[in-house]
């Protein structure tokens, strides 16, 4: 009983932290913000990646060809 009051009252203050103190929502929106950013920049090079192994690919096959 009394761990569950510890929790509550845990929850009841974060919530309060983020919606009652500026600086903890900015923040918070700023991390959010970098997090977004930063998958982003790795999905961008995801998919360069991919292009220059499809590039590769296609010139290995041209080569296999160009050899037979």
């Amino acid at each position: 009983m009394t761990n569950g009051k510890i929790i509550t009252g845990v929850a009841v203050g974060v919530l309060v932290a983020l919606v009652l103190i500026p600086k903890s929502r900015k923040m918070i929106t700023d991390a959010l913000r970098g997090l977004t950013d930063s998958i982003n920049g790795f999905a961008n090079s995801a998919e360069d990646v991919a292009d220059q192994a499809h590039d590769i690919a296609g010139s290995v096959k041209s080569a296999r060809q160009a050899i037979s």
